[in-house]
């Protein structure tokens, strides 16, 4: 019988002690874009110069500076019907360098508005904070 109220108290207690973790960890989002603004969904596949096996949707990351480093997934063609691409490999697109807040949300996509591969970017799109509150996105004028 000692068991099942073992059980029952950690059932609720764990909830609770990583939900508390939670907020003290920035949640970043990679597998949403914005096809009207050029905005590809993100595969990360380095933080910090280390290569890295992150989930395609997105995960949670230590606050503080951090430089991430990925390539586009998905379909690229709905903002430049014709590519141009030099020899260099499509893992060549510049990393982002950001401070990472604890408590909010960072989308990041890769930014394509040119024909020319080797000139996209990876950017910080939106940030939101734990609440859903807008602080930041590129794609609202407003908002800058």
């Amino acid at each position: 019988m000692n068991h099942i109220y073992l059980a029952a108290l950690l059932a609720v207690l764990l909830p609770t002690s990583s939900m508390a973790e939670d907020s003290e960890k920035v949640q970043i989002v990679t597998g949403k874009g914005d096809v009207a603004h050029c905005l590809a969904p993100v595969q990360i596949r380095m933080i910090d110069g280390k290569l890295r096996q992150l989930p395609s949707l997105g995960f949670d990351l230590e606050p503080g500076m951090h430089i991430l480093a990925g390539n586009p997934v998905g379909r690229t063609s709905h903002c430049n019907k014709s590519k141009k691409r030099s020899r260099k490999p499509i893992m060549s697109i510049p990393a982002v360098e950001w401070l990472f807040e604890p408590g909010k949300k960072y989308y990041l996509a890769v930014y394509h508005d040119t024909e020319y591969i080797e000139d996209w970017r990876l950017v910080v799109w939106k940030v939101e904070t734990e609440d859903g509150e807008l602080v930041f996105d590129i794609t609202d004028p407003e908002s800058q």
